[in-house]
């Protein structure tokens, strides 16, 4: 999957640097963890647009199990280093029952700073058929010795890769 992506958004008193990954407050880098980062580009980057709670959990935290409460969190942290206070919708609105839009006004990127960005993902399946018993010729020739019995094991080992 191919998008385009500005390298740099603008927005009030911030730009965020895709490539660089980081938040700058005028001019001056803002503390931001990773997920905060990524959530703060899906909402920017579907600037204006619904986005439901789901899709967003679907979107930044990609097969992983997590709670509605992790990215109430991190709208929260989003919302204090915007400096909003209650009710207030400067960057992001929550719409009640359907989930975040990212409002803020924002300058019009530079088409030729923009950035393609390619994802994709893989899963890797690896069986491996172990044989516990060792060779015949190993084993003792008693005959008074009970059937040895062979037991195979089977390994499943499921790998995922993510290349971004």
């Amino acid at each position: 999957m191919e998008t385009v992506t500005p390298k740099r958004f603008t927005f009030g008193e911030f730009e965020l640097d895709v490539v660089r990954r980081s938040l700058y407050r005028d001019g001056e880098q803002v503390a931001l963890n990773s997920r905060a980062f990524d959530l703060l580009l899906e909402l920017v980057n579907s600037h204006g647009q619904i986005i439901g709670k789901e899709e967003l959990l679907d979107r930044v935290w990609a097969g992983q199990f997590v709670e509605e409460g992790n990215l109430t969190v991190h709208i929260s942290a989003l919302r204090k280093i915007f400096g909003e206070k209650k009710d207030e919708n400067k960057f992001i609105a929550t719409v009640p029952g359907r989930g975040y839009s990212f409002v803020a006004e924002m300058a019009r990127p530079d088409e030729d700073e923009s950035l393609v960005v390619s994802q994709s993902v893989t899963r890797i399946v690896v069986e491996e058929e172990v044989d516990d018993d060792p060779p015949e010729a190993a084993q003792p020739q008693l005959t008074f010795q009970p059937t040895l019995l062979r037991e195979q094991r089977r390994r499943r080992f499921v790998m995922a890769a993510c290349a971004v």
